[in-house]
């Protein structure tokens, strides 16, 4: 439940007053940190405070406390997931967003030549960031990244190659991207 740290840990179901009348679009766990994405764009956490974006500590707290909407500039987050030690939102801009612990160089921070996987290893080491930055990368240039996620050691981004104009969901509730693309219609499905 992302409440209490070690000893300290709440072993009953406990109810969190704190969403009663929101509308919650995903609510995802990681090691020792709980996240909550509102329909709205507002994302609230709990549990370690590193890990959560909120507060810079090792101390647990086990009220949901909000993360500035401020630190995704003018976009709203759209989806919200975690890694064990780790977070990551994309927007409704396309853009994606990581922040944590990068211990196993998961939070795509690393300036080095990834092709190269031991030189890389052996020149840097992971690094925390403790509140949530944009990925920026060649890679990701003109793409639209739709959903990102991960586990302990590893981090993923789904993008698309086309320019989203806007979202919808076709009758079958797929939902579809459309707008100006050079893409063949069948890569527009999310």
């Amino acid at each position: 439940l992302g409440l209490g740290y070690n000893e300290e840990c709440e072993t009953r179901l406990k109810e969190i007053t704190t969403f009663k009348g929101k509308k919650v679009r995903t609510i995802t766990g990681g090691n020792q940190h709980t996240m909550l994405l509102e329909e709205n764009g507002q994302i609230w956490g709990w549990g370690r405070g590193e890990r959560t974006g909120i507060e810079n500590t090792q101390k647990a707290f086990n009220n949901p406390k909000q993360l500035s909407k401020s630190n995704f500039g003018k976009a709203k987050p759209v989806s919200l997931n975690c890694g064990t030690v780790f977070n990551c939102v994309t927007t409704d801009t396309g853009d994606v967003f990581f922040w944590g612990s990068g211990e196993n160089c998961q939070l795509a921070n690393i300036p080095a030549d990834v092709h190269d996987f031991e030189k890389a290893e052996r020149e840097q080491d992971g690094k925390d960031e403790f509140l949530p930055y944009m990925v920026t990368s060649t890679k990701l240039e003109n793409k639209f990244c739709t959903f990102a996620a991960g586990g302990a050691q590893h981090s993923v981004i789904l993008c698309w190659d086309g320019k989203a104009v806007k979202r919808r969901r076709d009758g079958e509730g797929v939902g579809v991207i459309v707008g100006d693309s050079d893409e063949p219609k069948a890569k527009r499905n999310l």
